[in-house]
């Protein structure tokens, strides 16, 4: 079982790592958010972002995702520390979003069509990423509806782990 304690020095090392991507802030709060809606990572959680449902550009979209690998196979890689922690879970992401259980990736290569039969793309597939806390990106797990609002409002300043510290403002 997976402890608050455990889980909180999880989300510390998500908020404290450094990143240089403009989006970063909001790739450790999607953590953040999958973490706090797995039950101890023990229940299978994904986010999709796309700019119809959740406010953000195609180019921040794009940011988000780059940022969210740098965060889940950086150094320390966050997938690891998930091994450590005895976690079958980890993050994931990947083009597309959740159609009917399965991973729908229609305009995943600039909308071109290929000449194979059955590979044609639909050109009106706004861009759209999915990130998962899974044990298997196909597996649709439970849906996290998000809006950028509710990402802006997760407080990264706060993971939990000196909740005494973090509560006077002295730990940052």
């Amino acid at each position: 079982m997976i402890t608050r304690k455990q889980l909180a020095a999880l989300r510390f090392l998500i908020f404290k790592s450094e990143q240089d991507n403009c989006m970063a802030g909001i790739a450790k709060k999607i953590c953040a958010v999958l973490i706090k809606h797995s039950r101890h990572l023990s229940k299978k959680v994904y986010i999709t972002l796309w700019h119809d449902m959740n406010n953000f550009s195609d180019q921040e979209i794009s940011d988000i995702a780059y940022a969210f690998d740098n965060l889940i196979v950086g150094h320390p890689s966050l997938n690891v520390i998930l091994v450590a922690m005895g976690s079958k879970m980890s993050f994931r992401f990947h083009y597309g979003h959740m159609h009917e259980g399965k991973l729908n990736t229609e305009g995943m290569f600039g909308h071109k069509p290929t000449n194979a039969p059955g590979h044609e793309h639909d050109r009106t597939m706004p861009l759209r990423y999915t990130f998962w806390l899974s044990t298997d990106m196909t597996d649709n797990g439970t849906q996290i509806k998000v809006t950028r609002d509710k990402l802006d409002a997760v407080d990264l300043t706060k993971p939990g782990l000196y909740p005494t510290l973090e509560n006077q403002g002295r730990y940052h």
